[in-house]
């Protein structure tokens, strides 16, 4: 099998009949559907069954408890029996040509070189022909997705297929009570290690809904501090620029989710002072930020390690 197309859902029935229809469409058709229900209340369950039974393709579907959307992606990862993945948010809507035209992408990288690149990625639109980030500098763009994003400074809005085999050695961390931690971990983690091959072809289309999670990231950070504190903790130990981590910001980041987190400045120290100068520059702010935090939180009534539960939006 060619394809394993993963959707992690929660809640989100009234959105999954644009994705199956765009399936439906498509004009390459070795491929599956996996499809992981993070818990859902709504009537998710029964409408894949109903689609399972009428489908020309494998719908593949797993229901678990609420675990998160990473958690989620994980089952779907493990699950997945094609040679290339394509994660498929429940707003998402592929072009009829898209898996065909990835596959035609991937077969344009010499064979030789494959196995430097971790897969093929487009551009994004919306519903009314609007496209999502930018154009990439070239037509076909040879980069890894760190530097694409904050080297170069492109947004993360796009769609891609990468290497099965290479998705299952990258899975998310996982905290125990957190239940959410920024999708770019694990695209920075594959970036060290493979490029992409980025095209200026518009292949799926997408609108953020008011409930997903890409409007409540800043929520999501503070919710999940461990993971936020990981997250930062990696960037700040890559080897990019100083000037690119001062732009960012990482060393105060690190510092701010880190004490949320609970961790003491003993341990903050040892893992982000590999230069004890840079990281000095950031801790500082990375303070105050905490204790703006703490400020916010509190007249919210709410405490600073708040659980995720508590503002569930959909996905």
């Amino acid at each position: 099998m060619l394809y394993s197309l993963l959707t992690p859902t929660y809640n989100r029935a009234h959105t999954l009949a644009s994705v199956y229809e765009s399936l439906k469409q498509q004009t390459l058709q070795d491929f599956e559907w996996v499809i992981v229900d993070d818990g859902s209340t709504d009537n998710t369950q029964s409408l894949i069954s109903s689609w399972a039974k009428e489908a020309h393709f494998p719908i593949r579907y797993f229901k678990q408890s609420n675990a998160g959307h990473h958690v989620a992606t994980n089952k779907a990862i493990l699950e997945a029996q094609g040679e290339f993945c394509l994660p498929l948010d429940s707003d998402d809507r592929l072009l009829p040509e898209a898996l065909e035209m990835f596959w035609l992408y991937w077969k344009s990288i010499p064979l030789a070189q494959r196995k430097d690149y971790v897969g093929v990625t487009a551009l994004i639109q919306t519903q009314s022909g609007q496209l999502l980030g930018q154009k990439f500098p070239q037509h076909l763009f040879d980069s890894d997705t760190t530097t694409l994003s904050y080297i170069l400074r492109f947004g993360d809005d796009r769609k891609g297929m990468l290497r099965s085999d290479v998705l299952k050695e990258n899975p998310y961390p996982v905290f125990e009570a957190e239940r959410f931690i920024s999708d770019s971990i694990i695209w920075h983690r594959i970036a060290r290690h493979y490029k992409t091959r980025f095209i200026n072809e518009v292949l799926c289309v997408s609108d953020y809904l008011p409930d997903g999670q890409t409007l409540n990231t800043v929520k999501h950070l503070l919710d999940n501090p461990k993971g936020s504190s990981l997250y930062y903790q990696e960037l700040l130990n890559d080897p990019h620029p100083f000037s690119f981590k001062v732009r960012l910001g990482i060393h105060a980041y690190f510092v701010r989710y880190s004490l949320h987190a609970g961790y003491g400045w003993g341990l903050i120290s040892r893992v982000g002072s590999k230069n004890k100068f840079h990281f000095g520059l950031g801790a500082g702010l990375g303070y105050l930020l905490y204790v703006k935090d703490r400020v916010v939180l509190g007249r919210m009534n709410r405490p600073s390690k708040s659980k995720y539960l508590d503002g569930l939006k959909s996905y």
